[in-house]
């Protein structure tokens, strides 16, 4: 972005005085500047992308925004080839060794600084390290049967914040994940849940279906179907071809 003929230090103190110059510069040139393409990435311009970062060496990122010619930013173009065509950073099983690098760094840095955190581990992005930690790895993450203030806490932020809203839900009841807490509201608590037994016809349904869609869009086949969570479509199916 073209950022000549502009006086930073007067903008800074007339307007945004809280900030400093180079901050009001940088922030206009990285996420203000009208000429910024927001829009979607398309898989042309992804592709042109990589071949840009591969003539390039993945070094300046600068060189690599102009040359690409779709008005991005270089702060966009690390961001999309980290997260959608560096393979190193796809990477998607990690190691016990990762695991205990993740865990010092945490307790090094604290839960907040992820960008710190992950500058510890080799090909590993910010999002990655807080996904592994949260989902995963912290210790204060409880597994196993769950008691009745659980329950409770659950039913109770459920009411509150209304179904799907599984990250902040999560926040009531320590120790669970959001995935933990939409399961177990979706296939025990939901006074939606449908405990009799399968019809000859939901058994039809149900084979068509996940032959239409594939095993494993266990959420997908049980909307499609209706009246059954995942959980029950994928035990069912599981008994009917043991059959």
């Amino acid at each position: 972005m073209n950022l000549a003929g502009l006086d930073w230090k007067y903008i800074a103190r007339q307007f945004v005085p809280q900030h400093k110059p180079v901050e009001c510069a940088i922030q206009w040139a990285t996420q203000d500047h009208p000429i910024i393409n927001r829009a979607p990435w398309t898989k042309k311009e992804e592709r042109a992308l990589g071949d840009t970062v591969e003539r390039h060496g993945g070094r300046d990122w600068v060189a690599i925004a102009k040359e690409l010619g779709t008005q991005r930013t270089a702060s966009q173009c690390f961001q999309v080839f980290q997260r959608k065509l560096n393979a190193d950073m796809s990477r998607s099983k990690w190691s016990p060794e990762e695991d205990r690098v993740l865990t010092e760094a945490v307790m090094a840095y604290g839960e907040g600084d992820w960008q710190a955190v992950a500058a510890c581990l080799d090909n590993r992005t910010g999002q990655q390290v807080l996904h592994r930690w949260c989902k995963s790895i912290n210790p204060a993450i409880r597994s196993g049967r769950w008691d009745r203030d659980e329950d409770v806490a659950l039913l109770a932020a459920v009411r509150l914040y209304g179904v799907g809203q599984w990250t902040k839900i999560a926040k009531h009841v320590p120790g669970r994940t959001d995935v933990k807490c939409r399961e177990r509201y979706m296939n025990v608590l939901t006074p939606d849940v449908n405990n009799a037994q399968w019809s000859a016809d939901e058994d039809a349904r149900l084979v068509a279906i996940v032959a239409r869609v594939g095993i494993g869009k266990w959420s997908y086949v049980a909307d499609l179907l209706g009246g059954r969570t995942d959980n029950q479509c994928w035990r069912h199916w599981r008994s009917l071809h043991k059959r």
